[in-house]
């Protein structure tokens, strides 16, 4: 039986891509529209902008791993 595991917003900023060496990752559609914001916020400095813009590429990379 696969465990599934839930990231949020704040818990997928720090993540690499050892998250997809994982099985049953779950991620919401909203942290993926809050990760969409992040990328662009000028309320966020840009290390924040610049992790939300490395993690949209990796979860481009792995679509149908999540």
């Amino acid at each position: 039986m696969i465990q599934h595991k839930f990231y949020d917003t704040s818990s997928l900023l720090l993540c690499d891509k050892a998250l997809f060496q994982e099985k049953g990752v779950v991620i919401s559609n909203v942290s993926l529209r809050e990760l969409e914001d992040i990328k662009t916020s000028a309320r966020k400095t840009e290390e924040q902008r610049a992790c939300g813009r490395r993690l949209t590429r990796l979860l481009d990379e792995h679509i149908g791993e999540y």
